[in-house]
């Protein structure tokens, strides 16, 4: 029943013209206008269109075109599907790269994991500079595909390792300046180290006669005359290590371009 008709049936049920005493106290404001499919009764009484274009139909084939019962934009974040998104209680596996300001790992050992996957090798890359976001300062991995070699590279400027105590390798301490005891007696020599083949890398053990395996060892490359195959000043040596034996020493090179023929080594030993 409609308003017009519950009315017409309360003034017949109390003998009198509801309407019209409604519309004296103005609890019944005097339609106006005219009542159609595309109009609706305003508070005051008039029969007006909506306002703007808020009429229209919901279809399913446009609001859940996949048939899920769940409106699409429902089903997508910010316009983007759930297999866009990590999930907090699962692994999950992205193609794309993450970016944010700040991220933050709360974890225990081996928190964070870099794996090569088909490129055989892994590093971080550091790209500090705001003017030149695109050029690399430095890296720390493994950058050869299949190499054993792990490199620590400021390709810009000088590398600072900074401690409260020894800085070690393989147990034993770096030798240098701020730990040297006078007094204490050194020894020192040159081995001649033969790269092969042209390496990114190479170890060889020389003879090094006076050195056991308790010898802290300082090792840097020899000046040699110009007309020698390799100038110290033209290598590029990205790391230099020395491990002492019983009157032997073995060192290890890594080159960042690749590198053949006798290098001369200067060695101290305390």
């Amino acid at each position: 029943m409609g308003l017009a008709e519950k009315v017409t049936a309360l003034a017949t049920a109390i003998g009198a013209d509801v309407k019209t005493i409604l519309t004296k106290l103005s609890l019944f404001p005097t339609p106006t206008g005219t009542p159609t499919a595309s109009t609706f009764l305003r508070g005051d009484g008039a029969w007006v269109a909506p306002a703007g274009s808020g009429s229209g139909d919901m279809l399913r084939s446009a609001y859940d075109s996949n048939n899920s019962g769940v409106v699409d934009n429902a089903e997508a974040l910010g316009g983007v599907s759930p297999s866009g998104y990590a999930r907090r209680d699962q692994e999950e596996t992205f193609a794309g790269r993450v970016i944010a300001p700040i991220v933050r790992i709360d974890g225990g050992s081996e928190a964070l994991q870099l794996r090569g996957g088909a490129a055989d090798h892994v590093y971080m890359g550091f790209y500090p500079d705001t003017e030149q976001p695109g050029i690399r300062a430095g890296f720390l991995g493994y950058g050869d595909a299949g190499s054993a070699v792990m490199y620590v590279a400021n390709q810009q400027g000088p590398l600072v390792l900074l401690s409260v105590g020894d800085v070690t390798v393989n147990g034993l301490a770096l030798w240098h300046a701020g730990n040297f005891q006078p007094g204490v007696p050194t020894q020192s020599g040159s081995v001649t180290a033969t790269v092969p083949n042209s390496r990114l890398e190479h170890r060889q053990t020389l003879a090094a006669p006076g050195l056991t395996p308790a010898s802290r060892v300082v090792l840097s490359l020899a000046p040699v005359p110009d007309s020698a195959e390799n100038d110290p000043e033209l290598l590029d040596v990205l790391s230099l290590s020395g491990q002492p034996g019983t009157d032997t020493l073995t060192v290890t090179l890594a080159f960042a371009s690749r590198t053949s023929g006798p290098i001369l080594l200067n060695y101290l030993a305390v």
